[in-house]
């Protein structure tokens, strides 16, 4: 059986328990996707996240490199993913850190912010992993801002 055969039966369980519009969101707010009917409208010039960690690192890390793994060179696919683990793992974890803040906040440390999200331009040229706004989706006064290394 082919690899992608083996590994679309193993996600099965998980996908048929997701709702797809749940596991994507847009915008910098994590806005979920709006519905028509059945059918996703997908905005342009927007920015969509995958929600579903499993699905995200499959995305990232596994499935550009199925045909080396059916290969048998999953040995360069696990070297790829030992080398960029620590960039995909701060990627994953910058929502929670988001959602955490949006939940604890005010504290001795940091002001109430009623927005908490991130900031990229479109070249990414710029990116901060943690904006405490006043209002969303257009800030007028920032609160705090941060990184997550």
């Amino acid at each position: 059986m082919p690899c992608y055969r083996r590994a679309r039966a193993h996600w099965a369980p998980y996908v048929a328990n997701v709702n797809v519009t749940d596991m994507f969101v847009s915008g910098m707010y994590g806005r979920p996707f709006h519905q028509r009917g059945r059918e996703m409208v997908l905005g342009p010039l927007r920015r969509y996240r995958v929600t579903g960690p499993y699905l995200r690192f499959w995305l990232h890390l596994l499935g550009p490199y199925m045909g080396e793994i059916e290969r048998g060179r999953g040995d360069l696919t696990l070297a790829r993913i030992r080398e960029g683990w620590t960039s995909w793992r701060g990627r994953a974890v910058e929502p929670l850190i988001r959602e955490a803040l949006g939940r604890i906040l005010p504290d001795d440390r940091l002001p109430a912010a009623p927005a908490v999200g991130g900031y990229w331009t479109r070249t990414n040229d710029v990116e901060i992993d943690i904006v405490g706004a006043d209002r969303a989706p257009i800030a007028k006064e920032l609160l705090f801002v941060g990184s997550i290394e």
